[in-house]
């Protein structure tokens, strides 16, 4: 300390004030070595004191740290432990103090309480397979098959479910754990009371567990099930609980009313196949041939309709299901009651049956139908009702009307023989008096009477000019009766009459036939004008013959004119009294 003191107190020469320019750096370099070699100093210095406050403290640290590697573990009676050292498991303890030296960081005492026998560790595989003989001894190992479901009893009761292939340990002590192992391979049904019991459980832990183990469904009174595993169907369920593990598998079931005995699914040919028992004692199984059709009745009232060449099947129980099988091969005309029924029903669901399935036709009076099959004509149907099963056979009726028609023949422009064109309407009657002749020569007959008709009225027509036509109406009618009456004779049909009802003449043939016709009505009028005249002449003389002898009826005639006159006469001015106006007034000269 005093060779540092003095090596710190000694003062450093004084610099020479005038240096050679070359040794400046020199010195420079100088003092800072000096100066770092004091700071070296002064901590050495602090170093040897700390040094010696720390000698005399080092009894008392020797007893902490005795303190500090010593470690004691207390394991009660209701407990086990497993003690660990540098992270790697040692032994089991026993109830009991254990003592230990060493880093707490190296040495780990892990304490499980008895009372709750569940042990879930990360090593638990690790000690299974490493300590099989102190695994048995501690305890009960729980190890499962891929189709193994256990159930663990604590104390005779039941409060945990292991899944498949897993494997868990169970504190022995305390709790007494009892493990019933079921082998769910082929038997995966739960019996009723053990499902029963898993279902209603109280503990909020084993029913989180019950619902992703177990499968169930509860199925009323009059209904039935399809158990499905994996999509394949297994058995029919009758009413009641039914409850199935569902490790490894997908089940599923599906619940029918009885009430709606048809039951159409995609697996019904399958289930006809393969479980013939069971679609005997719970359906009623309907199966059609090509040529069969099958009515259903349900209750005793008709329902369905089933087509040829399919296959149904119906559950029984609720609904008495009542099948009628009819060979429709060479019979295939409904009765009246039957078809009357079917096609008069009022159930929604059936009437767009009986639209594919029949073909009716409802002929009225004075009709007459002609029933054709495949294109082929069968018979004369009467009027009435007529139904026929239409499956593998086309069917179509004809009504003919069988009383007097008329036909029109109307807008035939025809042109004269003296080139006046004319448009003429002609209406016939006709019978049809026998279907089958009309139908067997002729394809289309009403189009043929129609153009028949057009032949015969051109022909009456275009032979003929329009003087001889005006002046005998009646001409077309007899032409072209006579002319129908050839042409149909043989077919079936008789015409009765053939009018015609307008000739339309041209604007210009109208013009100049209503000249003519005034010019006719004007001679006339002329002529009986002078005929009146001639006659009114005559009558005048005869008159004036009268006059000449007799002077009283020359008066009475002059009074006569005198009154005409005087008519348009507004006022009149008489002078002599009436004897001169009688004789100034008018003056007949001799």
């Amino acid at each position: 300390m005093l060779g540092f003191n003095w090596f710190a107190n000694r003062q450093s020469p004084q610099p020479q004030k005038i240096l050679e320019k070359g040794k400046v750096a020199e010195v420079n370099a100088l003092t800072a070595q000096r100066q770092k070699l004091v700071s070296l100093l002064s901590s050495v210095s602090q170093r040897k004191s700390s040094l010696a406050k720390l000698s005399s403290s080092i009894p008392n640290h020797r007893e902490k740290l005795n303190m500090l590697l010593w470690h004691e573990f207390v394991v009660c009676k209701n407990e086990r432990g497993l003690l660990f050292k540098n992270g790697d498991f040692q032994k089991f303890l026993l109830p009991g103090t254990y003592h230990y030296f060493g880093s707490s960081r190296k040495i780990a005492v892990e304490v499980y309480d008895l009372s709750v026998p569940e042990f879930e560790h990360r090593l638990t595989d690790f000690l299974v397979k490493t300590y099989p003989a102190e695994i048995a001894r501690y305890f009960t190992l729980v190890e499962l098959g891929p189709q193994q479901v256990a159930l663990i009893y604590q104390n005779g009761r039941l409060t945990n479910i292991l899944s498949p292939s897993t494997r868990t340990l169970y504190w022995k002590g305390i709790i007494e754990i009892t493990v019933e192992v079921i082998n769910i391979s082929t038997d995966f049904v739960l019996p009723l009371d053990k499902a029963e019991t898993l279902l209603h459980t109280p503990s909020k832990i084993l029913q989180s567990q019950v619902k992703a183990a177990i499968y169930h469904q509860e199925i009323t009174e009059h209904r039935l099930g399809l158990l499905y595993v994996e999509g394949q169907c297994l058995a029919v369920l009758k009413p009641g609980l039914h409850a199935y593990w569902q490790f490894n598998r997908k089940i599923s079931i599906e619940v029918y009313d009885l009430s709606v005995p048809e039951f159409k699914h995609r697996v019904t040919d399958f289930l006809i196949k393969d479980y013939p028992a069971e679609i005997a004692d719970y359906f009623i199984q309907v199966e059609l041939g090509p040529q069969q059709v099958a009515l259903i009745y349900k209750n005793g009232r008709l329902a369905d309709i089933l087509p040829p060449a399919t296959r149904t099947i119906y559950w029984k129980g609720i609904v008495e299901i009542t099948t009628e099988i009819i060979d429709i091969s060479t019979h295939f005309i409904l009765s009246q009651d039957k078809a009357t029924t079917l096609i008069h029903t009022q159930l929604k669901t059936l009437q767009p049956q009986v639209a594919a399935a029949i073909y009716f036709q409802e002929i009225t009076e004075h009709h007459l139908g002609l029933l054709y099959v495949e294109g082929q004509f069968l018979e004369i149907l009467k009027p009435g009702l007529h139904a026929y099963w239409q499956f593998n056979r086309n069917i179509v009726i004809e009504t003919i009307d069988t009383r007097l028609q008329n036909m029109e023949v109307s807008g035939q422009e025809i042109l004269t023989k003296d080139k006046v064109g004319l448009r003429i309407n002609l209406s016939a009657n006709y019978l049809i008096k026998d279907v089958l002749q009309m139908k067997s020569t002729l394809t289309q007959p009403i189009d043929y009477l129609y153009r028949e008709l057009q032949f015969g009225l051109r022909a009456a027509v275009g032979t003929r000019t329009l003087d001889e036509l005006l002046e005998n109406k009646n001409i077309i009618d007899e032409l072209v009766f006579a002319h129908i009456q050839k042409k149909i004779t043989g077919f079936g049909i008789e015409v009765q009459s053939v009018g015609v009802k307008d000739i339309i003449l041209p604007g210009e043939m109208k013009t100049i036939l209503s000249k003519v016709v005034e010019a006719e009505k004007i001679a006339q009028a002329n002529l009986i004008r002078r005929r009146e005249e001639t006659a009114a002449t005559r009558s005048l003389l005869n008159t004036a013959k009268v006059m000449e002898d007799n002077p009283t009826a020359l008066r009475l005639k002059e009074l006569e004119m005198l009154e005409k006159v005087t008519e348009k006469v507004g006022s009149i001015s008489v002078y002599g009294g009436l004897e001169g106006l009688l004789k100034e007034l008018i003056k007949i000269k001799p």
